[in-house]
């Protein structure tokens, strides 16, 4: 768990979230998972148990979550006859390919696509000037995110000057020396005035708009084709499909065919909706 290939950013966290339940946690669940390695399976199945018996484990050990380490995260157990997700959608009529996820990463077009779509839609504003400025703005305050997706990285800004005020340098530093800029810099930066011309130029109907993005995702595609990143897992986008908006530009992915029915809130997060008083002024506290 510890190595660098074990670890997770949030992005890819909500992608493993959303993928692994396709496995139950039991033999069946965690052998197909595993390749049929039965000494992981059976490690992992004693990991439950030392972690539902209170006594010191991996998580328990490495975890920063505090929660785990005094043991009031349990891992429920689940009976042994429960098939996977994949199993069961098949058995009430969903085709499932073999071998496949329910939920794909996108590639960087569909992200574009998505974001257009749902992020202040053109639909009912095609030739807003406002509308198209924003959509622009907006898109131009991702660069550093794909920058960083990329990675590539910015060379330090210089400090900021006040003008009429000499800058004054209280720690002496060496002259450093000149490092060359990314050149892929230029291409994201290409990129990025090409996205945002299309999106600020007047159409004569959405369609027509429409068809100027399916061009921006062609140019994305080509834009990553000489790049070893081709995918991404935005969690927004995997939050957005619960709303069924009949959206096309969708990765192939069973999951997508789910029907969002609630969703998990944190139980910290709620409090019960008593005033509470505060002790020296006898005012109303402030409740989240």
């Amino acid at each position: 768990m510890n190595e660098a290939k074990n670890r997770t950013y949030c992005a890819e966290f909500i992608y493993i979230g959303l993928n692994t339940p396709v496995y139950p946690f039991n033999k069946q669940g965690l052998s197909l998972l595993l390749d049929g390695d039965e000494a992981k399976v059976t490690e992992l199945l004693k990991l439950q148990d030392r972690q539902n018996d209170r006594k010191v484990n991996l998580l328990s050990k490495t975890s920063n979550n505090p929660e785990f380490k005094f043991f009031n995260i349990q891992m429920p157990v689940v009976p042994e006859d429960l098939p996977p997700l994949d199993v069961l959608m098949e058995q009430h009529g969903q085709t499932i390919e073999v071998s496949s996820i329910p939920f794909p990463p996108f590639t960087l077009s569909q992200v574009v696509r998505r974001a257009v779509r749902t992020l202040l839609p053109r639909e009912a504003y095609v030739n807003d000037a406002l509308v198209a400025q924003a959509q622009a703005n907006l898109f131009a305050s991702l660069e550093p995110l794909i920058l960083k997706q990329l990675g590539i990285t910015l060379p330090p800004a210089p400090p900021t000057e006040i003008p009429g005020v000499p800058p004054v340098d209280y720690y002496p530093m060496q002259p450093q020396p000149e490092v060359p800029l990314d050149p892929k810099i230029g291409s994201v930066r290409e990129f990025m005035g090409f996205v945002q011309n299309q999106l600020q130029q007047p159409y004569d109907s959405y369609e027509a708009f429409d068809a100027a993005v399916d061009e921006i995702m062609v140019k994305a595609d080509e834009f990553l084709g000489a790049t070893n990143v081709k995918y991404f897992v935005p969690p927004r986008i995997y939050i957005d499909l619960g709303q069924n908006d009949g959206d096309n530009n969708l990765p192939s992915g069973w999951g997508f065919n789910l029907e969002t029915v609630g969703t998990l809130i944190y139980r910290g997060a709620i409090r019960d909706n008593v005033p509470q008083l505060d002790n020296k002024t006898n005012v109303e506290a402030p409740q989240l």
